[in-house]
């Protein structure tokens, strides 16, 4: 799966003296960044992506437990404002989709994180 994929590449066992642990996205096209965020939320660690190309990868989406689980979302309205996100021509429309689309994101994370464990920068 996508969690372990991304497990495979970080260096040696990640325990409680390992240390801090920071996750880094760039270019993290749709599924990929909500695998970076689920792997994030298992190691408890912070993390920090760089989105794109919302309708990239929805396989790894699948993989965090879809749309309707991750983002509470139904899959046609998950890929509707992942459309819109991505469509050329308004950059308002654009910019709010997005937006949206991370706020989700964030509200996981916050429903899965207790107390004032999440910061937003």
């Amino acid at each position: 799966d996508a969690q372990a994929l991304l497990a495979g590449h970080l260096p040696g066992r990640l325990g409680a003296s390992s240390g801090p642990v920071v996750l880094l996205g760039l270019h993290a096209c749709g599924g990929l960044t909500d695998a970076i965020v689920a792997l994030a939320l298992r190691l408890r660690a912070s993390f920090l992506c760089v989105t794109c190309c919302f309708t990239f990868h929805s396989h790894l989406r699948a993989e965090t437990g879809s749309t309707d689980k991750w983002w509470g979302l139904s899959e046609d309205e998950g890929l509707t404002i992942c459309r819109l996100a991505e469509m050329q021509g308004d950059d308002a429309v654009m910019q709010k989709a997005m937006h949206c689309i991370n706020a989700l994101r964030l509200n996981r994370v916050r429903d899965q994180v207790p107390g004032d464990a999440t910061e937003v920068a």
